[in-house]
């Protein structure tokens, strides 16, 4: 939370700075560093744990800009004054010119293995159903890009695992046994629990 605070903070400053107003001939990746838009959504727009990507080019112009104006949740808005339509226009050229993250092919079977061999089922539980001391992860984990981002850079009890200790290769895998676990059974029809 105090991260999300501290981003937001920063947010509002660069939007009280002269450098927020620029020029719109600036290209599309110094206007989203600049903008602040890194500080939540990353280096590349693809996501992070505060916010999710917007590399999607499935929002047209006109509805980009409109969530830029006036976004949901925490995201401050930004006025014309800050962050022209043509600014916007040329950081959502930048962006969907990025793409979204694509993920390698992940061995569900080999992640089942590698989940086990790096000890996540210690604190996740060996379905990725969650205990005490750690959250649920499976079945339907959150999306790819979050999940990189969280793995790498945990908060909390998590230690981090770099890539020196998991390629993106192998956490595709695990990532692929997370989405391959079942899921649960309705309560009703559990026979223990059953009316």
């Amino acid at each position: 939370m105090r991260a999300l605070v501290a981003s937001g903070m920063l947010v509002l400053a660069m939007h009280s700075g002269p450098a927020a107003a620029q020029a719109s001939n600036d290209d599309g990746a110094a206007l989203l560093a600049r903008s602040g838009c890194t500080a939540c959504h990353g280096a590349d727009g693809r996501g992070t744990a505060l916010a999710p990507g917007i590399t999607d080019s499935s929002l047209d112009l006109e509805r980009f800009i409109a969530a830029v104006r006036a976004p949901r949740g925490t995201m401050p808005a930004y006025a014309p004054g800050v962050l022209s339509d043509d600014d916007i226009e040329t950081i959502r050229d930048h962006l969907v010119a990025v793409g979204p993250q694509t993920r390698p092919a992940g061995n569900a079977q080999a992640g089942g293995e590698r989940y086990e061999r790096v000890g996540c089922y210690s604190c996740h539980s060996n379905q990725g159903q969650g205990v005490m001391h750690g959250p649920r992860i499976a079945p339907s984990p959150i999306r790819w890009e979050r999940f990189t981002w969280y793995v790498r850079q945990p908060s909390g009890q998590m230690p981090p695992y770099s890539e020196v200790v998991l390629s993106e290769s192998e956490l595709s895998d695990i990532y692929a046994f997370l989405e391959s676990r079942p899921q649960p059974r309705p309560v009703g029809e559990l026979p223990l629990l059953a009316p």
